[in-house]
This record gives structure tokens, sequence and C-alpha cells, in this order.
């Protein structure tokens, strides 16, 4: 179940899926080319660093994953729906409600 996309300055697709099929990121050709793991994500933001900063309702965490797939660092919080990491480090979180 496809939750959302966001077209990337590569040109490539990041995808959030709200099922079991996690986080992609696909090439003009469809072609899978990164990927991470996860149940019911709910927003997906590319980094300028490569980083990834995904929302992860399913665990209540949120997570920023390095180009390698890591979990480089971990926020608790609950039912969060969107996420966005400000410059000064600041993490800004729509909880949905």
């Amino acid at each position: 179940l496809p939750y959302r996309a966001d077209r990337l300055a590569n040109g490539n697709t990041l995808i959030t899926q709200f099922d079991d099929g996690g986080l992609i990121e696909v090439d003009r050709n469809g072609r899978t080319v990164w990927s991470f793991e996860g149940m019911n994500l709910t927003s997906a933001a590319r980094q300028l660093d490569g980083t990834t900063l995904v929302t992860d309702l399913d665990t209540d965490r949120i997570r920023l994953v390095g180009a390698n797939g890591k979990v480089l660092r971990s926020w608790d919080c609950l039912g969060p729906q969107h996420a966005e990491l400000l410059p000064n480090g600041h993490l800004v979180v729509d909880q949905g409600n």
C-alpha cells in the first residue's frame, strides 16, 4: 500500500509504504535502488547529507537511516505521521491529531 511518494533531486522516487513493503527508492525505470524494511511507515524525507528520516507508526519511532540502511539515530514519539529534521538538529513531528 503506497502511502506517500516524493521525487528526489536525482530524479528517483522515494516511496513510503504503509504495509509490510517498507520504504523503497526507485529509479526512472522503476528499479529499486535502495530500500529500508519496516511496517506501517508514514513518511520519509531524504536529507541533504544522503541520510533518510523515516517515520514509523508501527513502533512509534522516528529513525535517521544512513545510505547503508543502518539506523544512525532514533527518537520515540507516540503516533508519528510525519517528521522534519531542522538544520539546527531539532526535530519537528506531526502526530496527526
